[in-house]
């Protein structure tokens, strides 16, 4: 499920299904000029209680996170990226804090949880990889929540950052393990030091947060490189940092 997707924390855009149609770009910018306007101009009036997704993410979204509407990104992705299996590229731009994560993770939780193949083996079925420690902390605190209400088996979610014990990681990626959320350089030093390549050759989804400084002239780049390198033929989500006029 190739995506291009934004970080909740910066501007940018996501597509799902490389390889297939790709629909319009959705610009889901807007502006307000006073601080209740800013906090509600987001916001629509299309439920998440609508959408054809599992009981136990609605149940999370309402009870867990307290959302009962979409923002604009998520109402406009949501409904493209779950048509016939998400099998269509989605590109959105929208600007800080408008739920560009749960745009994501939503229907990643849904293609995994629907491949009842996938969840039989040890093998890593979502990779995360954001530039910084703060950033990946979010992103999977964020994938928990999501996945309160789902099957005990789904619910590991593994964060790896610089700056932690490693052996730390290793323990904690024993096992089944859906999903990973990494920075660059300590994925990499797991991947170049362990079976974990292996475990990660067959991922259901691959998304990169801040794709513009995971893919843009700097050291994150070369350790993102290598890191693609290492996994081949992987379903691939972009995300992009900054606003373009």
């Amino acid at each position: 499920m190739p995506m291009d997707v934004d970080n909740d924390s910066a501007s940018g855009g996501f597509g799902i299904q490389q390889q297939q149609q790709r629909a319009p770009p959705i610009n889901t910018t807007t502006a307000a000029s006073s601080s209740d306007g800013k906090k509600l101009a987001h916001i629509t009036t299309k439920r998440f209680a609508d959408l054809q997704i599992s009981s136990e993410s609605k149940r999370a979204l309402s009870q867990v996170f307290k959302y009962k509407y979409m923002t604009t990104v998520q109402a406009e992705t949501l409904p493209i990226i779950l048509a016939n299996g998400g099998d269509r590229d989605c590109l959105a731009k929208a600007k800080t804090g408008t739920g560009k994560t749960l745009a994501f993770m939503i229907p990643t939780i849904e293609q995994i949880i629907n491949k009842k193949s996938s969840n039989n083996t040890d093998n890593v079925n979502v990779l995360v990889i954001s530039p910084t420690r703060e950033l990946t902390q979010q992103i999977a605190t964020e994938t928990e929540k999501l996945l309160t209400f789902h099957n005990n088996n789904l619910k590991k979610v593994v964060t790896m950052v610089g700056g932690t014990n490693k052996n730390k990681d290793v323990k904690a990626l024993r096992g089944k393990t859906p999903f990973v959320v990494a920075t660059p350089g300590r994925l990499l030093d797991h991947l170049q030091n362990s079976n974990l390549a292996q475990r990660m050759s067959n991922l259901d989804v691959l998304i990169f947060d801040e794709a513009d400084q995971l893919l843009g002239k700097s050291e994150l780049n070369i350790d993102t490189s290598l890191i693609l390198y290492s996994i081949c033929d992987t379903d691939i989500l972009l995300s992009r940092h900054g606003i373009q006029a």
